[in-house]
């Protein structure tokens, strides 16, 4: 009897001292793993919990939305549903912005952080969404102000191209940015204008050697790519009317 109470205590020491391992190990993982935690850096904190604001943000306006589209498909005038399209462009795109840029900091995806200029960015297109949703004057130059924002937006991230080699995300957001160009650019030939400065651009990289010769590659390759998909569609439209 008494060599079974020693064995039950030698098990429950056994278990208590590696759970003590364990937990001390973990703790120290946790700790000086500054990309995961969040309990050990404020900045972290706040990120997460915008992070999850913005997002709830982000799906109750898409429900909320969606509720609605059939109203302004079938009631409104096709240039009312026009502008409420651009007026959605310009929310969904301020959300996405300020939702990307925080996943970006949280876990370090940037080698140099660039939370503050996007957040200030991502703001400024939220207010300039409430300020079109409330000025008749703006809103019936919704179509002007985003093709000109956008245009804006393309020269930023150009920019960011050039100047930060090591940063994949400005390549990244330049593709998607140019795949989407063809949806909401109007009328067509505004697209194709903007094609050419696209592919001036990327020319300009390769001619005056402004970034890597392996990102221009990777950049005229996917961009092609991309401008023939456009083609595609601009050629089923054609053919369907």
């Amino acid at each position: 009897m008494v060599h079974n109470y020693s064995y039950f205590n030698s098990l429950l020491s056994g278990i208590f001292i590696n759970g003590n391992a364990l937990k001390g190990g973990g703790f120290n993982w946790l700790v000086y793993n500054a990309d995961i935690i969040f309990y050990n850096n404020p900045k972290l904190i706040i990120l997460g919990l915008s992070l999850f604001g913005f997002l709830g943000l982000l799906i109750y306006q898409f429900f909320r939305i969606k509720s609605k589209i059939g109203y302004f498909i079938e009631k409104q005038k096709e240039g009312e549903t026009a502008g409420r399209e651009y007026q959605l462009y310009i929310l969904f795109f301020g959300i996405a912005m300020i939702l990307m840029e925080i996943i970006n900091e949280i876990f370090k995806i940037r080698p140099k952080s660039l939370l503050y200029i996007n957040l200030s960015m991502g703001f400024s297109v939220l207010l300039g969404y409430l300020l079109i949703d409330k000025i008749k004057f703006l809103r019936d130059r919704i179509q002007i102000i985003f093709i000109a924002f956008f245009f804006f937006y393309i020269v930023y991230v150009a920019r960011n191209i050039i100047y930060l080699h090591d940063d994949v995300v400005p390549i990244i957001v330049f593709l998607i940015s140019f795949f989407f160009s063809y949806n909401i650019l109007k009328p067509i030939k505004i697209y194709w204008i903007f094609v050419g400065i696209i592919f001036t651009f990327l020319a300009a990289t390769i001619v005056f050697h402004l970034i890597p010769l392996k990102s221009s590659i990777l950049l005229i390759n996917f961009s092609i790519l991309i401008s023939i998909v456009n083609q595609v569609k601009y050629a089923v439209l054609l053919n369907s009317h």
